[in-house]
């Protein structure tokens, strides 16, 4: 789950789903709610400060290819 801020609020703005890969549970605080990550921290492949590159990449190679 991603969450940014809208018009002042948190709002999950994109979630994800896999069969095969079990999703790693949300990271929470000692109140039990949840907070953010380290961002150079990889979860599953690839680390929150990567994802930018890789939804590129995955648009760029797969979604939307261009042809050379």
């Amino acid at each position: 789950m991603i969450f940014d801020r809208v018009e002042g609020t948190y709002k999950m703005v994109a979630s994800g789903y896999a069969e095969s890969t079990p999703i790693p549970e949300v990271a929470v605080d000692g109140n039990g709610l949840a907070t953010a990550v380290a961002p150079s921290r990889r979860v599953g492949a690839l680390a929150p400060d990567s994802l930018a590159v890789a939804f590129e990449d995955l648009f760029e190679t797969e979604l939307f290819p261009t042809s050379r």
